[in-house]
């Protein structure tokens, strides 16, 4: 089995039975792992996904596009390296993230000059869909 048919098969399995396919694995509670538990790739609250969009290589940049896709690109957006703790995957773990990570794009926006339109573009980019994963938790 190909690793995208891996996520696209397990999205919704809650059997709580661990399965690996390659380099992903599930925890079987609607957590994906990329290359080990230091990094979730997709979690699942309830009937919300939270695709942690921090890339590290190539393959997990891959891995990213297929959980989103999984989700038909519904998934809501974190980064884990804004964590206390970034194996937590809890709701308040991933609110903390993407709170503290709010924050972080606030700051830079404010020191960034006039005319760094595209930077602006993208942080401005970031921080709405940093707030919409935050409504939703």
């Amino acid at each position: 089995m190909k690793t995208q048919d891996f996520i696209e098969s397990n999205l919704h399995n809650s059997n709580h039975v661990e399965k690996t396919c390659s380099s992903v694995f599930t925890n079987g509670n609607g957590t994906f792992y990329s290359y080990g538990y230091h990094y979730p790739l997709l979690v699942r609250h309830g009937g919300l996904f939270f695709a942690n969009d921090a890339g590290y290589s190539s393959s997990t940049a891959k891995h990213i596009g297929w959980a989103k896709g999984a989700t038909g690109y519904k998934a809501l957006v974190y980064d884990y390296r804004y964590a206390k703790d970034p194996r937590d995957t809890s709701k308040e773990g991933i609110k903390g993230a993407v709170k503290n990570e709010i924050k972080d794009v606030n700051k830079k926006l404010k020191e960034l000059s006039a005319r760094a339109f595209r930077q602006k573009e993208q942080l401005e980019n970031r921080l709405e869909e940093l707030n919409k994963s935050l409504s939703n938790l």
